[in-house]
């Protein structure tokens, strides 16, 4: 079976602070590589832009000055940055926790 893996990083990969992202995805029956790839990247752009989008209001809505839906939308973008925030907090909290239990850092 063929894969493709995709990395993505953050940072300049010399400290222990980057993140790395892996996107692994088969290639069974797929011809033309790079068009399977950049079709899949065309795929993702066009998905962040309509998740994007939905925080806009349309003509129509702004006309009849009807908010609800971008209310729902913004109130739902919320709370999903809300819980990964909460989670990021919770992850800096238990390396604290560490740091502090294993007696700090080790010197080079």
């Amino acid at each position: 079976q063929r894969l493709l893996c995709y990395l993505s990083a953050t940072g300049d990969l010399v400290d222990n602070h980057d993140i790395m992202h892996f996107v692994v995805r088969g290639t069974e029956g797929v011809d033309n590589v790079d068009q399977d790839h950049q079709a899949w990247l065309d795929q993702q752009k066009a998905l962040a832009a309509m998740q994007q989008s939905e925080l806009d209001l349309r003509p129509a809505e702004a006309v009849q000055r009807d908010y609800a839906r971008a209310l729902a939308a913004h109130t739902a973008s919320l709370k999903a940055l809300s819980a990964s925030v909460d989670k990021l907090q919770q992850q800096m909290e238990f390396q604290l926790a560490s740091i502090q239990a294993g007696g700090g850092l080790a010197p080079p």
